[in-house]
């Protein structure tokens, strides 16, 4: 049962690991120079309207929890506001209680099946925190799906809106018609905005909790480009025709991309995944094949070095052959 153990610790590292390198690209990705450019733009645009929200009681307040002893209690903490928004962003109804309670009852039960199963509470500890870290990934996951279709719907969207407007509707019509119109998932936080114009919430206000829901660069644009548009005037429906331009040819330069570098990423996850496929099936054909070496001074460092390294490569890897736009 001993290669068992040292699987367990290296799925661990390796999880560790990739939630570090996703918790680095999300801190650039939200707090970066480019992110806290737009980000403070976007702030200055709808700093105006945060007591006309805060005063008025139509606009629904974030719900943490159904008990309210709860909510006051995860109010307290930043963390539970980033997941809220995370879970927001991914498209999920759950609300920060009901995921965090998922995620205990994952632990608490991959724990104990583990600790049967190997024998050793330590193996059993390891394995359960793999085990609770794929929730978070799960929402990581949808969140990117969803941005990916989010982002293919936008320009049809937008030259919908285009067209409404040159006809001679004005831009809450143009933007009912095409929440109506529009496909999945995009059509709901189009009509959310919708809803949210026709209560009175101003625009800059309609705009930055677009903004927050759907956080890519593409809302960005629009919502900057809307929000200006109310300022300083000038042709709306030519404006946003220019940025749904803009946004396509954004997507076929990154459809591109992702074919010139399809190999690269392909080889980053093959050799990334070779290293544990290889211990396992040798340890199923030979037994005792890493005794030697688990068994020396210095072999659980060499299977450590190993690790760390394995993992530098496949993130350098990865690094390299993915190109932002």
């Amino acid at each position: 049962m001993n290669y068992l153990i040292y699987i367990a610790f290296f799925l661990g590292a390796m999880a560790f690991s990739v939630l570090g390198w996703f918790g680095v690209r999300w801190w650039i990705n939200n707090y970066g120079p480019r992110s806290s450019l737009l980000n403070e733009r976007i702030q200055l645009l709808s700093q105006k309207n945060q007591s006309i929200a805060r005063a008025n009681p139509i606009f629904k307040e974030t719900l943490f929890s159904e008990n309210p002893v709860i909510h006051d209690l995860l109010d307290r903490f930043k963390l539970s506001h980033a997941l809220n928004d995370l879970i927001i962003k991914a498209g999920s109804e759950f609300s920060v209680h009901e995921f965090l309670m998922w995620k205990v009852g994952i632990i608490s039960i991959s724990f104990i099946g583990l600790w049967i199963f190997l024998g050793s509470p330590v193996s059993a500890f390891w394995g359960a925190l793999l085990f609770g870290v794929a929730p978070i990934i799960w929402l990581m996951s949808e969140n990117r799906k969803r941005k990916v279709i989010l982002e293919k719907q936008l320009p049809d969207v937008l030259e919908s809106m285009s067209r409404s407007l040159s006809a001679g509707h004005s831009f809450g019509s143009s933007l009912q018609n095409a929440a109506a119109q529009a496909p999945e998932p995009i059509s709901s936080e189009f009509k959310v905005c919708f809803d949210q114009l026709n209560v009175g919430m101003p625009i800059r206000g309609v705009m930055a909790g677009l903004v927050k829901r759907i956080d890519t660069s593409d809302i960005r644009f629009f919502a900057i480009a809307v929000v200006l548009n109310r300022e300083v005037g000038g042709n709306l429906a030519e404006l946003l025709s220019d940025v749904a331009a803009l946004i396509r040819g954004r997507l076929t330069t990154r459809l591109l991309i992702n074919t010139l570098t399809a190999e690269g990423r392909s080889t980053a996850k093959f050799l990334g995944i070779l290293p544990l496929v290889a211990v396992v099936l040798l340890k199923v054909i030979d037994p005792s094949y890493f005794d030697v070496i688990l068994k020396s001074p210095g072999g659980m460092r060499l299977f450590g070095f190993t690790a760390a390294w394995a993992i530098l490569g496949v993130i350098w890897m990865r690094k390299i052959s993915n190109v932002r736009l």
